[in-house]
């Protein structure tokens, strides 16, 4: 499972398909809620709460600056670089160009305008709560003996209460990579090199 939504996303597939899950990656993601504004990491906490923020009155009209940075200004495609260490990730680089495509017109970016408004903070929205408590409880409780193998990120954007819910699973390997939030950008060998490892030495043992 990836980042924060791809995780969850992924957890909680799991938890209709436990069947077919032979191990979990874990790599930037939250399982918990955030219960409060304070909960939410500090380095994204101003941005989610603006893009979150409802629209407001601007004299006779209503502004929706959250939609506006997101649909009109495409800003959590062009924000990436400030989400990863390196110093040659850059805006005009050619992985921004890959990062762009599929967000080229405004209509497109209406998943991403729904994927930040759908971080659950304070109990809301209930159904994503829901959903990230099925799969939390299914990887907690059902998959205890499944291999997981947690990337622990430095600096990352992770709080320490979320790395420490993780570490507190059965059968978790846990490496230590250096990055951003897009640590696959940060340390992509190392990351790569790990997987493959874990996966002969945890999957591929249990499976035979």
């Amino acid at each position: 499972c990836r980042r924060r939504s791809g995780g969850t996303i992924a957890a909680h597939w799991g938890s209709f398909n436990p069947g077919r899950v032979r191990g979990l990656v874990c790599l930037e993601v939250v399982y918990v809620p955030f219960s409060c504004w304070e909960d939410v990491p500090k380095k994204i906490r101003g941005g989610v709460k603006l893009l979150k923020r409802r629209p407001f009155k601007f004299g006779c009209c209503e502004f929706d600056l959250g939609k506006f940075l997101i649909m009109k200004k495409n800003l959590m495609v062009e924000s990436m670089v400030d989400r990863v260490e390196r110093s040659d990730f850059v805006k005009e680089g050619p992985e921004m160009t890959h990062y762009r495509t599929g967000f080229e017109d405004v209509e497109s970016r209406a998943p991403v305008l729904s994927f930040v408004r759908s971080i659950p903070v304070a109990g809301e929205p209930k159904e994503v709560v829901d959903i990230m408590g099925a799969g939390r409880r299914w990887i907690v409780e059902e998959g205890m003996e499944m291999p997981k193998l947690f990337f622990s990120v430095e600096p990352g954007t992770m709080m320490d209460a979320d790395r420490d819910f993780i570490r507190s699973w059965t059968n978790v390997t846990e490496v230590g990579v250096s990055g951003g939030h897009m640590a696959t950008e940060d340390s992509p060998r190392e990351i790569g090199d790990a997987i493959v490892k874990w996966f002969r030495e945890k999957v591929l043992t249990v499976l035979d």
